[in-house]
């Protein structure tokens, strides 16, 4: 809408500037006419009003023309800085999301709605809903057997019945001196087990 002013009073100056110059010249004959004595000091005085009436026509619309491309610039200058102010507020934004490491589900929340952070403070303890890792012991003889990749399977007593297909991660390469059982670390598909049980 600025725009369409502004096109407007541009093309309203230049009819200005061509009246002017019309009545410039018009009171230039008028004037050579009354040196000559043929026309009348009235005429002369009504010619040099209306060249004077274009020439305050010409400087009003000039005024309005420069106001006008002022507000224009003003009006960008608001937009640009609501733009900066919007992608501001948008990182901003971006910056107060939580997220996992790893996909998993709250199993505890350590903080309230309205408490103010720090960065790095823990919000929540998760639990990882893939895989899970179990550490478990075995015999010494059980730990001979096993091997890094070796199929097992694992029970629960939460869940008695199901029976949980994994795969040996490692086997301890010492054993534990006082319950003289080794550490076997196992990859179990998660499913309906989870961490605890």
């Amino acid at each position: 809408r600025a725009q369409v002013t502004l096109r407007g009073l541009k093309l309203q100056l230049d009819t200005a500037r061509e009246t002017e110059h019309t009545r410039s010249r018009e009171l230039a004959r008028w004037q050579d006419l009354a040196k000559a004595s043929i026309a009348s000091p009235d005429r002369l005085d009504q010619a040099e009003l209306l060249w004077q009436a274009s020439q305050a026509a010409v400087v009003r619309l000039e005024g309005e023309v420069a106001t006008a491309i002022a507000s224009e610039i003003t009006a960008q200058a608001h937009t640009e800085l609501a733009e900066a102010a919007k992608s501001l507020a948008e990182l901003d934004l971006s910056r107060t999301g939580i997220r996992a490491p790893f996909e998993g589900r709250v199993a505890e929340r350590l903080v309230g709605a309205g408490d103010y952070l720090n960065i790095g403070k823990s919000v929540a303890r998760l639990v990882s809903t893939g895989p899970l890792r179990l550490r478990c012991h075995v015999t010494e003889a059980d730990a001979m057997i096993l091997g890094q990749g070796d199929q097992v399977t694992v029970t629960v007593p939460a869940l008695p019945g199901s029976i949980f297909p994994a795969h040996v991660e490692g086997v301890a390469a010492a054993s534990d001196p006082t319950a003289r059982k080794f550490a076997v670390g196992v990859l179990v598909a998660g499913g309906s087990l989870r961490p605890g049980m």
